[in-house]
């Protein structure tokens, strides 16, 4: 993450993805919402009557589906932020002391931006969580969603919300 994709997520308290993970976080609207053009583009050989019934029913599913999921996904990039009164020096030694406490590999650390991945066993139901922790000041920024880099899925069964509050309790 730039350091100006940091300051745009603290500013506007929601995570700022790259292009890609734009598309993997988003790529079930992107697939419904795509899903009559595609039908157009079938059938253009054949005469199509925009009017047909089936049509505007896959239509209005295909787009309603497509809204859900894009709210959905997009409410799953919210920063939760907590006022520390820790030293700099003290919150990364929290930080990085949960993490290993919690099997998270760090990917990336910066001086003001940490990037954790969990890896659980195939059988725990999860692709993995993307965990960024993001320091400006005093306060600290969290956001925990499914691992960009792998499948995405769009229920984490509690695991996201979990790592959220255990960085937010631990640095309190």
């Amino acid at each position: 993450m730039t350091v100006k994709k940091i300051n745009e997520s603290i500013l506007s308290g929601e995570l700022k993805l790259s292009f890609l993970n734009i598309i993997d976080q988003f790529w079930i609207s992107i697939l419904f919402f795509s899903m009559p053009f595609l039908i157009i583009l079938i059938s253009i050989n054949k005469p199509f009557d925009f009017k047909n019934e089936r049509f505007i029913i896959i239509l209005i599913v295909s787009f309603s589906i497509s809204l859900f999921g894009y709210f959905l996904q997009k409410s799953k990039l919210k920063l939760k932020s907590v006022q520390t009164n820790f030293s700099y020096e003290v919150l990364i030694q929290k930080i990085e002391s949960l993490a290993v406490n919690l099997n998270w590999k760090l990917k990336v650390k910066k001086s003001n931006y940490f990037l954790f991945v969990t890896n659980p066993k195939l059988t725990s139901g999860s692709w993995g969580e993307q965990i960024t922790v993001l320091i400006k000041g005093s306060r600290v920024y969290v956001n925990s969603v499914c691992d960009l880099n792998k499948r995405t899925s769009i229920v984490s069964f509690g695991r996201n919300k979990k790592n959220e509050l255990a960085i937010l309790q631990n640095i309190k």
